[in-house]
């Protein structure tokens, strides 16, 4: 992903170089709370600070999002590991 298009598309985002960051960094811990920060350095964007409601709200929603696939690819025909190993296991047999 291009980040310098994403900042760009999102404007709103509050920005901080890492060494005013280090200088306010309690200050900026409160403002994280209420809306993600984007970390700066010379070359661009290195991190984001976020709260940490908003951490486990995105690691629900990747949690949930890979759940979902695995049932998709269950109702698709995905064997699992166990039967595939079993099957490639008895082809093996009837090869020797």
């Amino acid at each position: 992903m291009d980040t310098r298009k994403l900042l760009n598309e999102n404007k709103s985002l509050k920005t901080v170089s890492t060494a005013t960051l280090k200088a306010r960094l309690l200050h900026y811990i409160d403002v994280a709370g209420v809306e993600p920060i984007v970390v700066q350095k010379k070359e661009g964007p290195v991190a984001v600070i976020v709260s940490f409601d908003e951490y486990t709200r995105l690691i629900s929603l990747e949690k949930n999002y890979w759940i979902q696939r695995s049932r998709n690819a269950k109702g698709a025909g995905y064997l699992g590991v166990a039967k595939s190993t079993e099957l490639l296991k008895a082809g093996l047999d009837e090869t020797t």
